[in-house]
């Protein structure tokens, strides 16, 4: 029998936009699944015919995460991101949705949950077609989103002896919760199991974490079944994520590399390039050879950083008459150290000079090199520099990072990717209760964890409550003291 479904939306307001977590990887997952050696869970295997039911393997967008950040620990209940969607751009800076169909167990001693392992059909939107493009393995920037799917959501029942599993699948929204005939179960990974007996006929709901809520009625769970919606849950829909870059290169205080994708430091010896060893609280030490002091900065990513950044800012002490020359951009094969082979971009960059002060014979100096967007869009992966040094002198690097462009993206770590057991999303329409109380959370990096029901607001604990209202009847003596005092002045 074809289920009649009842859709309406018990939250006052739309979900609160969801934040980017900047430092992410992604992977090709066929790749990385056989390099690494990890086991797959998939979310939906239960479900006959799966792959040809779930619009995620349908359009091959399905993605896996790690298991420590599988489960999304929603309202103290480890609601896990199976069928959730997530909008991730890459260096390409062309931004798509993958949805979570399971999760990956790696045991290689390496913090994993950074990482999204991708379709080789997803990798290549992610990443550029340039030779100098590492494709199996690359920086990302993701938030969580609701799917773009345009056919409604459909009901499982599958039933097995004297247990039913019901899942749903191809919602817009993740879901959170079922309610059988009233009674609430909340969902482990991407169903519930029960047990018979069963009634005749049941009244079935599902809720998403926004608090959608759809019925369908009359359903027998003694039997196999598939059931489609008549209407889909609406798409809330907020501007991209900017794929992130770091900005910090080097700096004399700070350990400079922070993961594998950050800029690295190269020398240039006999015409092969060199990763400078760096140490913390010394500078960059860069000799004249030939009487040129020249490096290289190599990134393992593809960039268009005349889109990322506006420009790079060196700080460094060097002796007089040190004459700094042109210095471009390039593009260099993946997994090439000769210098000579480094294809050049963009050779005319404008470069300003500030001269600070001088110490020991040292001139403190700083140049910006910066990156236009109207005459250098290319895509690049090297940044050459070269300065006129007198033979036997050296210049020292004390600080290197780029100037990101100006936009309205936060980016967050990967604490985002947790509820931390909140049960709605915290913003600035927060009701405090004044206890002093604080979630692990930057401003502007609360995670999505739902809405609350018509009349409850979040509060500053993640929880939905009423709003306490002081004792009205306190108000209504003072107002009759008041009235008689005004009465007895006036007699």
């Amino acid at each position: 029998m074809v289920a009649v479904l009842l859709l309406y939306i018990f939250a006052v307001r739309t979900s609160a936009q969801t934040p980017c977590f900047g430092e992410a990887v992604i992977a090709d997952l066929g790749f990385y699944i056989n390099k690494t050696g990890s086991s797959l869970y998939e979310c939906y295997k239960d479900i006959p015919d799966y792959k040809n039911e779930l619009w995620g393997y349908y359009m091959d967008s399905m993605c896996y995460v790690d298991t420590r950040i599988f489960n999304i620990h929603w309202n103290n209940q480890n609601v896990s991101m199976c069928g959730m969607c997530l909008e991730i751009v890459g260096p390409s800076t062309k931004p798509f949705h993958c949805q979570v169909g399971g999760y990956f167990v790696i045991n290689d001693g390496r913090d994993n949950s950074d990482v999204v392992a991708v379709p080789s059909s997803l990798m290549k939107i992610a990443t550029t077609s340039s030779k100098g493009t590492e494709k199996v393995f690359n920086a990302a920037t993701y938030r969580q989103t609701d799917c773009g799917f345009q056919t409604p959501p459909k009901l499982v029942v599958l039933s097995k002896e004297n247990k039913t599993e019901l899942f749903i699948i191809n919602s817009n929204k993740l879901v959170t919760e079922f309610r059988v005939n009233s009674k609430k179960y909340y969902i482990n990974n991407a169903s519930i199991v029960l047990t018979a007996p069963f009634n005749p006929r049941n009244n079935i709901s599902f809720v998403t974490l926004d608090r959608n809520i759809s019925s369908f009625y009359n359903i027998k769970l003694d039997s196999t079944g598939l059931y489609t919606a008549s209407s889909l849950f609406p798409i809330d829909v907020y501007p991209t994520c900017r794929f992130y870059s770091s900005p910090q290169i080097f700096s004399v205080t700070d350990k400079h590399s922070k993961n594998e994708f950050d800029w690295k430091i190269h020398d240039v010896n006999d015409g092969v390039l060199v990763p400078h060893l760096t140490e913390i609280g010394k500078n960059i030490s860069i000799p004249s050879i030939n009487g040129y002091a020249e490096f290289f900065l190599v990134s393992p990513t593809v960039l268009q950083l005349s889109q990322q950044f506006e420009y790079i800012l060196f700080n460094f002490y060097a002796p007089y008459g040190t004459a700094w020359l042109d210095n471009y951009m390039g593009l260099m094969e993946y997994g090439n150290t000769n210098a000579s082979k480094v294809e050049k971009v963009c050779q005319t960059m404008q470069n300003k000079y500030v001269f600070h002060s001088v110490t020991d014979g040292l001139f403190n100096v700083s140049v910006k090199i910066y990156f236009s967007d109207k005459t250098c869009q290319g895509f690049a992966n090297v940044i050459n520099f070269k300065a006129k040094l007198a033979v036997g002198k050296s210049a020292f690097i004390s600080d290197i990072k780029f100037k990101t462009r100006d936009t309205n993206t936060t980016y967050c770590d990967k604490k985002v990717t947790s509820c931390y057991d909140t049960e709605c999303t915290i913003d600035k329409n927060v009701y405090d209760l004044g206890d002093g109380f604080v979630l692990p959370f930057e401003d502007g990096c609360y995670p999505k964890c739902g809405s609350c029901d018509l009349g409850m607001v979040c509060n500053n604990h993640g929880k939905c409550m009423y709003p306490q209202t002081k004792n009205s009847r306190n108000k209504a003596q003072q107002m009759w003291v008041l009235v008689v005092c005004i009465l007895l002045c006036l007699i």
